[in-house]
């Protein structure tokens, strides 16, 4: 597909073909789209956009692909077209901290699996990415039997 101003209705079927080639070529196993924010902007309106995620999707499921689309954005809390389709949505944070930035992910949407919510903190090192997750209380309460309970006095 040559390159244009704007990806149009009639181009979605193009690319979404031109990148399952490459999926197939590379036998690859997960695809990034960063930023999917600036790949937005060339798309026409967003029934289009919404069009080709949903495409790109569903063709790459076929072979075992996992999409990661990275977007930038001020306010985690309100949702995209992407959100809605994705069967994963983490927002990645930072806090300014005292002496150092403190990195936070938050699992907002996770389908199929269990998962804890609240923000993680990380660290992003040589190694990898290390998380340090909160220890979760166990939730569950003693018994009492009050016949054995000897009275007071």
């Amino acid at each position: 597909m040559e390159a244009r101003e704007n990806i149009t209705r009639d181009d979605v079927d193009t690319l979404v073909d031109a990148i399952k080639s490459l999926v197939v070529d590379f036998n690859a196993k997960r695809l990034v789209i960063d930023s999917i924010t600036a790949a937005k902007l060339r798309f026409n309106d967003e029934g289009i956009f919404r069009d080709f995620i949903f495409r790109l999707g569903t063709v790459l499921t076929g072979h075992e692909c996992t999409v990661f689309l990275v977007s930038e954005g001020e306010d985690s809390s309100s949702f995209e077209v992407e959100d809605f389709i994705a069967d994963g949505v983490i927002d990645l944070d930072y806090i300014p901290g005292e002496k150092k930035m403190v990195r936070q992910l938050n699992v907002v949407k996770m389908r199929g699996i269990d998962y804890i919510s609240g923000s993680i903190d990380f660290t992003i090192t040589s190694d990898g990415v290390n998380l340090y997750p909160k220890m979760v209380p166990q939730k569950s309460v003693a018994k009492t039997d009050f016949e054995q309970r000897k009275k007071p006095g």
